[in-house]
């Protein structure tokens, strides 16, 4: 037999989590899990394997009705399987110890995921400086061909008064 406060240390969860799942599942709990308000839960070798169960499928990210439907098929944790208390008190066991753990390793994916786009930040600076490199050549060019049309026309200007003048004499 084992109290919330029990199963609350050995699956590292909160109390509240344990009622929570105790009231989600009550029809897969003994009764002594779900008992008359007032009264002290306990939860005997069978629900220590299904709060056991639920503990590992959320962990897994699973929804309530995925974990229904494994708790209804059968698959579970056997009590025996689930680390006595003397274990789960141990440092590396600890709740705390566990979830620094997991905040760890999240902290890790997202290290990874900003590294990664950062990179993606920096290609995309240093392509946009060469399109502004192309543009203002580009740009360049375009002046210069405008400035020889001006140039141009103006000797055009020039030339055809002159021309015309030659042509007339007649």
């Amino acid at each position: 037999m084992a109290s919330t406060v029990d199963l609350e240390k050995r699956l590292g969860v909160t109390r509240q989590t344990i009622s929570n799942w105790t009231n989600k599942f009550a029809d897969l709990l003994s009764p002594g899990s779900t008992p008359a308000k007032g009264q002290v839960r306990h939860y005997n070798d069978a629900d220590i394997g299904i709060m056991a169960s639920i503990a590992h499928y959320r962990s897994q990210k699973r929804s309530y009705a995925d974990i229904r439907a494994e708790l209804e098929q059968g698959h579970t944790i056997p009590a025996g399987d689930v680390p006595p208390m003397d274990i789960i008190e141990r440092p590396e066991f600890a709740p705390v110890t566990f979830f620094e753990n997991i905040l760890s390793e999240m902290q890790g994916l997202y290290n990874a995921q900003i590294e990664h786009l950062q990179g993606d930040v920096e290609s995309e600076r240093a392509a946009r400086l060469e399109a502004e490199k192309r543009a203002a050549i580009a740009e360049t060019k375009a002046d210069m061909l405008s400035n020889q049309v001006d140039q141009l026309t103006a000797e055009k200007s020039e030339i055809t008064p002159a021309w015309w003048q030659f042509w007339r004499r007649d």
